[in-house]
């Protein structure tokens, strides 16, 4: 029984698909499967599908037809199957970075769901929106119903049991309304809910939303490009040093915008922030003497 499944919902992404679920096998932590949710694909993502399967056998599938949404009673029936103690997920058009999992499961410890710092690197470049949060005050529990929603599917961890404790799990959202944050309303609505958003963003989120316009082929360069910068040796430094800046401009975003709460958290990350790369180095080292 794997520690952790890791759900791929897709659709139409053949192109960017074999990269996102090849960010989730390159995990420090690697006992995990990794299951395609397939939701009425076409031939070339299906191909793409049974290549991802035949190249690692931590990857499966499970193929149903179009849904109306997004094939949330799909994600519910893998789960009501599933027996790892720990459900992740992942865009089928985004990256993780190699250490997302294994900073993910120290942060849910005591939890019952976890997220990464926000970080949506919205127009092609180098230069990230962040948006600091923090699940386990319950101040921004109460906000996310009235705020837009920052916590994209992308990067997200549970645990079986506390999935299993909801009334209805993953459901089709009513028309107008995104999927995830219909889903994420449904913890945050239980006065059991524990969580927590991990101090680091760990996920390359690349929104759809804003390459509406772009072509395939474009797309395909981009999270290829960021596959190839993922693999080069000073990878762990830049990434930390763009989470930095990104978290900076944050400061000053709440600060502008009178937003008391999240210049408060942002202070708070910016004072800590020699310590978290102090223990993020660390770390990195201990990982690099045991190979």
């Amino acid at each position: 029984m794997p520690h952790v499944t890791v759900l791929v919902p897709t659709h139409d992404h053949a192109a960017t698909l074999p990269f996102a679920v090849a960010s989730v096998l390159a995990q420090s932590v690697d006992d995990l499967d990794v299951v395609i949710v397939c939701d009425g694909v076409g031939d070339d993502t299906r191909d793409a599908v049974r290549d991802l399967e035949r190249g690692d056998r931590r990857v499966r599938h499970v193929d149903h037809p179009k849904s109306p949404r997004h094939g949330e009673p799909a994600r519910h029936a893998v789960l009501q199957e599933c027996r790892s103690p720990f459900v992740a997920y992942h865009g089928d058009d985004d990256l993780l970075v190699p250490w997302h999992l294994e900073h993910l499961l120290e942060a849910i410890a005591d939890r019952d769901f976890a997220h990464p710092l926000p970080l949506f690197f919205n127009d092609g470049d180098d230069e990230p929106v962040a948006f600091p949060m923090d699940l386990s005050d319950r101040r921004w529990v109460e906000l996310q119903p009235i705020v837009s929603n920052h916590i994209s599917l992308t990067g997200v961890v549970h645990t079986l049991d506390a999935y299993r404790r909801l009334p209805h799990g993953w459901r089709t959202a009513p028309a107008g309304h995104p999927t995830d944050d219909w889903m994420w309303r449904q913890w945050f609505a239980q006065p059991w809910f524990r969580g927590t958003t991990a101090p680091h963003a760990t996920t390359v989120k690349l929104p759809q939303r804003s390459r509406r316009d772009w072509e395939s082929g474009r797309r395909e360069d981009e999270i290829a490009g960021w596959s190839a910068r993922m693999r080069e040796p000073g990878f762990a430094e830049a990434w930390a040093r763009i989470e930095d800046a990104a978290v900076r401009r944050a400061a000053v975003r709440a600060a502008l915008e009178s937003e008391q709460l999240g210049y408060e958290l942002t202070q708070r990350m910016l004072r800590q922030w020699d310590v978290r790369i102090g223990e993020f180095r660390r770390r990195l080292r201990r990982r690099a003497e045991r190979g």
